[in-house]
C-alpha cells in the first residue's frame, strides 16, 4: 500500500508537510447541526457533503437521505472517517473521546487491532492508523487535528447503528478545481453540503469554477448549502461571493437566524443556493 505509506509520512510531519491535500483533521463539527439541518429535508435526496469531521455525512445518513456521498480537499479526513465508523461499532460512542485523539490511549490500540476490514478502502485506513500510531504514539493530539473548542451537540448519538456503515464514495478534490464532474462518476445530487469552505478561501477568480461545477453536479432543482461562521459583514470576498452567485438564486430560508454556539457566542446559521432551471 505505497500510497498508505505516503499518506502516513505526511501525516506525520504536517508543520513541514501540509498541502492543501494534507492538513489537521476537524475532529468534530464547529457548525450547529440541528439548527442547519432543520432547515433542509434531505430525506430520500441523493447527497453530496465535505467529508471533514464526518458530521454533515453522519446527519444526512440520520436523517434518512437516500445516498450520501463525501469530498474533501484533504486526503486524511477519509482515515478519520473510518475511525468514527469504528468507535461508534466497539465503544457506542459518536466521537473518539479527547483521551483517545492522544493517540496513546490503550483504547485505540484495542480498537485498531479488533477491526475486520470490509473493503480495499477500510483496510488502507486500519493499515494508516497502525503505522501512524507506531510513528506517533507520543504525539499530541495537536499534532494531527485542528484545536475546535466549538462542539456542538450531536443529534444521532441515540442511534448510531443508523450513521455508522463503513460503506462510502469518496472523492478527493478541491471544489474549485476545474471540472471535476467526471471524477464524481457523472453523478447528480439533489443537495451539495458546502459547509463554510467558501469562506476560507481568497482565489475568487476561480469561483467560476465552483459554478460550473455545481451546475454540472446538481439536479435541476438542487440546491448548495453553505454556513456562517465567520462575521460575514466583515469578510472582504461576501460581495464578490454573492456576485458570482447571482447564477443561482440565493435563498436565506431561516438560515439567518442568530444562534448562540456551544462557547456562548452569537452566530449566523447560513445561506442556499437554488440551481436555477
Amino acid at each position: 500500500m505505497p500510497d498508505v505509506i505516503y499518506d502516513v509520512e505526511r501525516a506525520s510531519d504536517l508543520k513541514k508537510c501540509s498541502s492543501k491535500y494534507y492538513d489537521k483533521i476537524y475532529p468534530w463539527t464547529n457548525e450547529n447541526m440541528q439548527l442547519l439541518f432543520s432547515n433542509i429535508d434531505v430525506k430520500d435526496k441523493d447527497v453530496l457533503t465535505v467529508l471533514a469531521s464526518s458530521d454533515q455525512l453522519f446527519t444526512s445518513r440520520y436523517l434518512s437521505a437516500k445516498k450520501v456521498d463525501a469530498f474533501d480537499i484533504n486526503k486524511l479526513t477519509i482515515y478519520y472517517f473510518y475511525l468514527r465508523t469504528w468507535v461508534m461499532k466497539i465503544f457506542n460512542e459518536p466521537y473518539p473521546s479527547d483521551k483517545f485523539l492522544y493517540l496513546n490511549d490503550i483504547n485505540i490500540y484495542i480498537l485498531i487491532n479488533g477491526i475486520k476490514p470490509e473493503s480495499i478502502d477500510e483496510e488502507k485506513a486500519k493499515r494508516f492508523w497502525i503505522d501512524y500510531l507506531h510513528n506517533n504514539k507520543y504525539k499530541t493530539n495537536d499534532e494531527l487535528f485542528q484545536n475546535i473548542l466549538i462542539k456542538e451537540k450531536c443529534i444521532f448519538k441515540n442511534d448510531l447503528s443508523k450513521v455508522s456503515s463503513n460503506k462510502l464514495n469518496f472523492y478527493n478534490f478541491d471544489i474549485l478545481e476545474e471540472d471535476i464532474y467526471e471524477q464524481i462518476d457523472n453523478n447528480k445530487y439533489d443537495i451539495v453540503i458546502l459547509s463554510n469552505i467558501l469562506e476560507y478561501t481568497n482565489r475568487f477568480k476561480h469561483y467560476h469554477n465552483i459554478i460550473n461545477n455545481l451546475n454540472n453536479i446538481l439536479k435541476d432543482d438542487g440546491f448548495v448549502v453553505c454556513s456562517h461562521l465567520i462575521n460575514y459583514k466583515d469578510f472582504v470576498g461576501h460581495k464578490e461571493e454573492l456576485k458570482i452567485f447571482d447564477y443561482f438564486g440565493y435563498e436565506s430560508y431561516d438560515f439567518d437566524q442568530k444562534y448562540i454556539d456551544s462557547c456562548g457566542k452569537e452566530r449566523e446559521l447560513g445561506y442556499c443556493y437554488i440551481k436555477k432551471k
